[in-house]
């Protein structure tokens, strides 16, 4: 089982190490993830979407292969309302630490266990970069311009412009609405509550069950395969 975790883990280090070189790796900031079509890859929320059922809002993101520097930090599920109509909403936003190749190699090379990976990884100072999407019925929407602010330990704000969809980086950007969220604790879980609005149609009540960041869920699992080892 050590091997296979392991192997998984490399083998997603060697894919971002292919992404450095081919220069086609992470959206910078004011990027939006690009759309399945443009190059040939598909967004977060477009592979969850392939095997959900119409109507159905998918459960949180899997994790991603271990010593990753990729952290979904917020993702929710719900609605957003304008009146009479009642349309579901999904919301993700990733947080992502780029590596330069030759520290991708040297970790390749390290004999270190997957916790020591992931440590190593979290304690690499470097800039960070977020990204994100809505997702309103079947429409997906890139975020730019995200701006998150912690004004209380379990409170965090969120605002984002919210771009046209199919932006990809080789045309303008073409902003269609905003996004406005409070994402805090509320009866044992977590809440976004906010308000959307999109090609102007007027403001959206937005309120959203919001999982815990993919680190915190996935934490378990790499202390459970580092005790099996």
């Amino acid at each position: 089982m050590m091997y296979v975790e392991r192997r998984s883990m490399l083998v997603g280090l060697m894919v971002l190490l292919f992404f450095s070189f081919a220069g086609t790796g992470f959206s910078q900031p004011g990027q939006a993830p690009k759309e399945a079509g443009h190059n040939g890859q598909m967004s977060h929320d477009e592979l969850m979407d392939q095997n959900e059922p119409e109507g159905h809002m998918a459960d949180a993101p899997p994790c991603q292969p271990l010593g990753l520097p990729v952290d979904v930090i917020h993702s929710g599920n719900g609605f957003a309302i304008l009146g009479n109509e009642s349309h579901t909403l999904r919301l993700n936003v990733e947080a992502l630490q780029p590596l330069e190749p030759m520290y991708i190699r040297k970790l390749l090379a390290s004999n270190k266990s997957l916790a020591e990976i992931r440590d190593e990884i979290e304690a690499n100072e470097g800039e960070t970069i977020y990204r994100g999407s809505i997702r309103l019925d079947r429409e997906i929407y890139p975020l730019v311009n995200l701006r998150l602010e912690t004004p209380s330990e379990n409170t965090t704000t969120l605002a984002a412009d919210v771009a046209s969809p199919g932006m990809s980086p080789d045309n303008e950007t073409r902003i269609v609405g905003a996004i406005d969220m409070t994402i805090a604790p509320s009866e044992g879980g977590l809440i976004g509550k906010g308000d959307l609005e999109l090609n102007g149609k007027g403001r959206y009540n937005v309120l959203l069950d919001m999982q815990p960041r993919m680190r915190e869920r996935c934490k378990d699992n790499i202390e459970n395969v580092s005790v099996r080892s």
